[in-house]
């Protein structure tokens, strides 16, 4: 079973073969790599305006998707680890 998908066995078909049910399920970690900045305002409990300044003045590392802005954790998160050794 994989993250994008879960299986739910149910009760058997009237041909004795059980039936399956679908379910998408989205899981969220630490170890996303990229999140909006909304997103990441809500992570650190700040308003997302201050993160968009942080990210303008390169206080936070980022990555245009498009003509999305998107906080790179994973770098943060690296930065950090670095930090501590």
């Amino acid at each position: 079973m994989n993250q994008l998908t879960s299986i739910s066995n149910t009760q058997a078909s009237a041909s004795g073969q059980p039936d399956f049910q679908f379910q998408p399920v989205l899981h969220v970690t630490t170890s996303t790599p990229l999140v909006s900045k909304e997103r990441f305002a809500e992570l650190v409990g700040l308003r997302p305006s201050i993160i968009t300044g942080w990210a303008s003045k390169g206080y936070i590392p980022t990555v245009s998707v498009g003509r999305h802005q998107l906080v790179n954790l994973a770098l943060i998160q690296r930065q950090c680890l670095e930090q501590e050794a």
